[in-house]
């Protein structure tokens, strides 16, 4: 790999890796995180229990835990890969929540639309800029539930991935300051 950032913590981050040269990862893994690697530049094919999925550049693939899976391909790429955990899930989601959330995961391979894509470049951007400024994690939860809504917004493309900027910078205004005001309250 040319280039590798991570940032956030173990049981949520996000990393960013981008090659000029062709790279075939040599082995097949799994983890016990999920994960969504969102292919920013480059063409590759990525292979899922053992199924080939061809990914251009815009394509997510999400992996559950404990799949197997692979990439490979011929040139320069670049991407953005969201890892996290059930522990992380389990502290700040209530099970229907996390079932709603998860609803993406029930596919290999996501489309997202240019609006949806531009969304989730800004909520990592966000998410990376609120981690070099030291804020706090109630900030993150809500970064990984906006790029899940996103992902799960993708899997119905009849609907518009995003209302207008100023009345989603308004629901999380409201949503952050519920949590800033109440979180002794919020069961984890």
């Amino acid at each position: 790999m040319t280039s590798r950032r991570r940032f956030i913590n173990d049981d949520f981050k996000i990393s960013y890796e981008a090659t000029e040269n062709s790279w075939q990862m040599p082995y097949s893994h799994s983890h016990q995180d999920y994960e969504i690697y969102l292919l920013v530049k480059g063409e590759r094919i990525v292979t899922i229990d053992g199924t080939d999925y061809l990914t251009r550049a815009g394509d997510a693939a999400l992996f559950s835990p404990n799949c197997p899976h692979t990439s490979r391909g011929d040139g320069a790429f670049a991407g953005i890969c969201i890892h996290f955990s059930e522990r992380y899930l389990d502290k700040y989601y209530r099970p229907e929540a996390r079932r709603q959330l998860l609803e993406c995961f029930r596919h290999r391979i996501l489309r997202p639309d240019e609006k949806s894509r531009k969304a989730l470049f800004r909520i990592v951007q966000d998410s990376e800029e609120a981690v070099s400024n030291n804020e706090d994690a109630p900030e993150r939860f809500l970064a990984l539930a906006a790029i899940l809504a996103v992902m799960n917004r993708a899997m119905s493309p009849q609907h518009d991935p995003f209302p207008s900027k100023a009345k989603s910078i308004w629901k999380y205004q409201q949503i952050l300051n519920y949590v800033s005001g109440h979180y002794t309250e919020i069961p984890h």
